[in-house]
């Protein structure tokens, strides 16, 4: 790992004891100098630790103006190359959130068609072309359903189609990280279109255009109306106003209404984002 790694992305660094906003996790933790030494970015609450869902140190990220750079020598204003699914296309965005972990975990690798191949810890998004929707991979036993799907990677500046070949474990890695893109929340890990695998609720959510990787406007205007945007208050305790509009979390409703996450949940899961929020306007709101 870059020897950067664990000491320069500390922006946001939080000794402060996380308390579950919606209260069921009941207790203040009490970390260790063992326990913040592992986290490279902030502390966390254990009771609630989707810190597993990540990608290996030797992962490729593209960044906005077409190179690539490790995963581990990434830093919190890198702007990240992503797909926007509003316009079809690819874009840019920063980073808003990013969790980099210090410990041993067993990989699990996926491997596609064309060679690409991608390490993963626990759990990681990638988007099936056959399915046209994102897919949570976290399992050997998944190789067998997935095999021969089509996987979505970005190469000459265009999606093209590559298919799964199989999903091994592959010893352990002693660092796993986890960027996260503004408004997008995803990236383009080797090339291929991906998602940490802790964003239930943040994809998968809206209705594409058929035979295309855009979302159906006038469906999603829909979906919106029909139950209108979260307002900030509900998660005023996670962070500030800022973080909320830059990436667009009013439309967390439908995530709500469809049922792919719960309202705890996701209030669980942004108070784990807590202390990893990266750049300005990611302060608590007072309470």
């Amino acid at each position: 790992m870059a020897t950067n790694a664990a000491t320069t992305h500390t922006t946001n660094f939080n000794t402060t004891p996380i308390k579950a906003s919606t209260g069921t996790t009941a207790t203040d933790i009490e970390l260790t100098d063992e326990q913040l030494a592992q986290i490279a970015g902030g502390n966390y609450d254990p009771s609630y630790d989707p810190s597993g869902s990540c990608l290996t140190p030797d992962t490729h990220i593209l960044l906005a103006d077409g190179s690539a750079k490790r995963v581990d020598e990434l830093l919190d204003d890198d702007e990240l190359l992503v797909w926007d699914f509003d316009a079809g296309d690819v874009s840019s965005a920063p980073i808003t959130f990013f969790h980099r972990v210090l410990g041993e975990a067993p990989v699990l690798r996926v491997t596609f068609s064309d060679g690409t191949s991608v390490g993963i810890v626990e759990e990681h998004v990638f988007f099936d072309l056959t399915a046209r929707e994102f897919v949570a991979i976290n399992s050997t036993d998944q190789e067998a359903a997935l095999a021969g799907h089509g996987f979505a990677k970005l190469a000459n500046g265009r999606i093209e189609e590559v298919r799964l070949e199989s999903i091994r474990m592959d010893g352990t890695t002693n660092s796993y990280y986890s960027p996260v893109s503004e408004a997008h929340f995803n990236c383009f890990a080797e090339g291929m279109l991906s998602m940490s695998g802790f964003l239930k609720g943040f994809y998968n959510v809206f209705d594409l255009e058929e035979n295309e990787l855009r979302y159906d406007a006038a469906k999603k205007a829909a979906d919106i109306a029909a139950v209108g945007e979260i307002p900030y208050a509900v998660f005023a305790g996670c962070g500030s106003r800022v973080l909320f509009e830059r990436n667009n979390f009013g439309w967390f409703s439908v995530s709500l209404a469809k049922g792919l996450t719960t309202l705890p949940e996701a209030l669980l899961l942004l108070d784990f984002f807590r202390p990893f929020f990266v750049g300005e306007g990611t302060g608590f709101a007072a309470a």
